[in-house]
């Protein structure tokens, strides 16, 4: 993850939710994320980029 990234971005990038990454990541409904935190992705091809 970089600098500025959001959760929407790497969502669309992968295919999948915000919903899914803080599910899959037990973010609950937080969504500030640090520079240099990993997050664990599941694809879905399913989500649609705004």
């Amino acid at each position: 993850m970089l600098p500025g990234e959001t959760l929407s971005e790497i969502a669309c990038r992968y295919g999948t939710t915000v919903e899914a990454l803080q599910e899959y990541n037990d973010m609950g409904r937080r969504t500030g994320l640090v520079a240099g935190q990993r997050l664990l992705v599941r694809e879905s091809g399913t989500a649609r980029c705004r």
